[in-house]
């Protein structure tokens, strides 16, 4: 398309009647061709050329300009990807600003539709009193076989001369109106057209003919095949209307220059300056972090030789969290102890380097033993009385509670939210043991016995989450309460659902649409009966949160059960 656009500016010369001679054709003045449409139309093609026009100079300035962007990028590569992220966002503005300001040039004209020279009705008049005054010669003539001529019509011509003598747009001949005539088999005259013949137009568009819309006598060039006409000569209002519009091409060009350039400035300051330092301050880090040295580390990772002046910044992102990565593997694997030590210590410091600390112990042997990794066997005693045993490691992604015995659902929710090692990162325990029991039991109990919204599609989902909580090491980032707040929000997310969706909820008028106006009625009814059954005594799990911390809880529940919306997914994959 780009070469389309090229090929159709260069064309433009062809329409330069003063290079290669006469252009474009006469102008019809017929009131049914509507004036505003051909405006319209004359403003549209001049702004397509104008963006051809653009399109041209940026191709010549990539060609012109090419060794010099060469040499710019050869001078500081720590600047190239501000550079290209300055270019796609200057791109993009200026092709709003340019379609803008071509809109605009479209529109503005619409303003000025009645002043279209062309309309003028009078050439018109002027082509109806002119076949009436050439049909009343004729019949003067019938009527007077004596007489050979008569003056009627080229007084007629000669006032319309004069009307038009005051414009700048004029008649220079007639067809259709002869001067010699047959009346009742003799010669006649009726002259008139041969006092209107002037120099024709260069150019066929500065022509607007007008032909009468009916023959009054039917004669020799006005008949049921062709009709009297009348040619008008329109070079001088032509010639201001090209000088207006090539005023309107500089215009155009200028407004945009204009209007990139201020664009292009403003992202450069707001954008391109502070992307600079971060680019280079991320590769001072980089030179710092790639050059450290830890034993080990070869194990884990690979790195070749960098050259900060001639790798992008991407990959030596990749290369250092790559580092990081290895580093805090090593020293995580580094975080143990020997028995001999352990031995020498009291139970206290024992129990709080390995406890809270999660130090690993080396045995005497030589091969290192791990702390234990808390699952649902170790809570036997706490929940089951201790007549329940299993082993189901929930920290893997392997867990399939869609096929787990209901004994075990249990067990395995209480653990996550008590004995994880993501809940013991708190500094106390949310709620009491008994309270979330009779909380799950009652939230188990609201949901219905369907395929899919189940209790067992509840209970996959809040382990997904504590999943994700764990792997990111939410502890850092995340507070206790939106921890805990959100556990609580994958269990109830779909507590009620009757296996229909929102839409047809909404379609069939259900109770839920009109109760929530038809904004995600299912997840709002989720929501209500979470804190409905919260309010029940012995349920309520958000009991022991002061005022601030419950409406933290809350309002967290609330916004992560809502954006289960499918309605909402696009807008977040967006975000």
């Amino acid at each position: 398309f780009f070469f389309m656009d090229i090929l159709g500016t260069v064309s433009m010369i062809f329409e330069i009647s003063f290079l290669l001679g006469p252009a474009g054709k006469p102008n019809v003045n017929d009131t049914n061709v509507e004036p505003a449409l051909v405006r319209i139309a004359r403003v549209a093609k001049m702004a397509a050329r104008a963006g051809r026009f653009l399109k041209l100079a940026k191709f010549m300035e990539l060609i012109i300009f090419r060794r010099r962007r060469r040499q710019r990028h050869e001078y500081s590569a720590s600047k190239d990807t501000a550079s290209v992220l300055s270019s796609k966002l200057m791109l993009s503005v200026s092709t709003k600003v340019s379609l803008l300001t071509i809109t605009l040039v479209i529109i503005i004209p619409m303003f000025a539709i009645g002043e279209y020279p062309e309309e003028d009705l009078s050439m018109k008049a002027w082509g109806q009193q002119l076949e009436s005054t050439y049909k009343r010669a004729y019949n003067y003539l019938d009527t007077h076989p004596s007489t050979s001529t008569t003056g009627t019509f080229a007084a007629a011509v000669s006032n319309m001369q004069a009307f038009y003598s005051s414009v700048d747009y004029f008649p220079y001949r007639l067809r259709g109106y002869n001067e010699e005539v047959i009346v009742r088999d003799h010669q006649a005259m009726i002259p008139g057209a041969s006092g209107l013949e002037e120099i024709e137009p260069i150019r066929q568009q500065n022509i607007v003919e007008l032909a009468v819309s009916e023959c009054l006598i039917v004669r020799d060039g006005c008949d049921d095949n062709q009709k009297a006409t009348l040619y008008f000569n329109f070079s001088k209002p032509k010639r201001v209307e090209a000088g207006l519009e090539m005023g309107m091409y500089v215009f155009v060009i200028f407004i945009m220059g204009v209007v990139t350039s201020d664009i292009s400035n403003t992202i450069n300051k707001l954008v391109v300056a502070p992307l600079g330092r971060l680019v280079a301050k991320v590769r001072d880090v980089a030179a710092i972090v790639l050059n450290l040295t830890t034993p080990g580390e070869e194990d884990c990772v690979d790195l070749d030789e960098y050259d900060s002046t001639t790798q992008d910044e991407t990959a030596l992102l990749e290369k250092v969290f790559t580092k990081l990565t290895c580093i805090a593997k090593i020293t995580l694997e580094e975080n143990r102890m020997v028995q001999k030590d352990m031995d020498s210590m009291n139970a206290e410091d024992q129990g709080v380097l390995v406890d809270m600390m999660r130090i690993s112990v080396r045995q005497n042997s030589g091969i290192l033993a791990t702390v234990p990794r808390r699952s649902c066997t170790n809570l036997s005693s706490t929940i089951g009385g201790g007549d329940i045993y299993f082993d189901v490691d929930l920290d893997t992604w392997d867990v399939n509670f869609l096929t787990m015995r209901e004994e075990f659902m249990e067990p395995s929710v209480v653990f996550i939210v008590f004995d994880s090692d993501l809940m013991l990162q708190m500094e106390a325990s949310p709620v009491e043991i008994s309270t979330f029991r009779n909380f799950y039991r009652a939230i188990v109990k609201g949901y219905r016995n369907i395929p899919y919204h189940n209790a067992k599609h509840a209970i996959d989902v809040m382990h997904t989450v504590y999943r994700l909580l764990s792997l990111s090491l939410a502890w850092h980032w995340v507070g206790d309460v939106n921890t805990f707040a959100l556990l609580v929000a994958a269990l109830c997310h779909d507590l009620g659902h009757e296996g229909l969706t929102n839409p047809f909820l909404v379609e069939s008028r259900h109770e839920w649409a009109l109760l929530y106006n038809d904004a995600s009625p299912l997840e709002n009814m989720h929501c209500a009966n979470l804190f409905e059954i919260s309010k029940e005594d012995g349920a309520n799990v958000f009991g022991s949160l002061s005022v601030a911390q419950y409406k933290e809880a809350r309002r967290t529940c609330i916004a992560a059960i809502l954006h289960t919306d499918n309605a909402h997914h696009f807008e977040m994959v967006k975000d």
